[in-house]
């Protein structure tokens, strides 16, 4: 009637089982950072994976281009837009102002 549970019969992990797990995790990393990371976040696709999954497309930033359409009086006027994408913005402004269209936060600065 006294059983022990089966993880208390189990042994601990050998080390050559332990350093084998940690080189298998270390190359997954490293697979997933050249295939999927640098061609996101970077734009570096050294193997062409990126380009085939669209991953290269997330990394080429810099501004977003739509179109508005102002409708007023029945006049459709329709203006292209750019707004600066936030990570290539200057610090203190926000996403889409142009530097000195806004005071600095920072310095305490109001625009003129």
């Amino acid at each position: 009637m006294n059983k022990t549970p089966a993880s208390a019969d189990a042994q601990p992990a050998s080390s050559k089982r332990l350093v084998v797990g940690s080189i298998a995790a270390v190359i997954v990393a490293v697979l997933l950072l050249v295939t999927v990371v640098l061609p996101a976040q970077y734009g570096i696709d050294p193997t062409g994976a990126g380009r085939a999954m669209g991953l290269t497309a997330l990394s080429s930033s810099g501004t977003i281009t739509f179109e508005v359409t102002d409708v007023i009086g029945g006049n459709e006027v329709i203006r292209t837009v750019e707004i600066a994408d936030a990570a290539t913005q200057p610090r203190g402004i926000p996403a889409g102002c142009k530097p000195g269209s806004v005071g600095d936060a920072e310095r305490g600065d109001r625009p003129q």
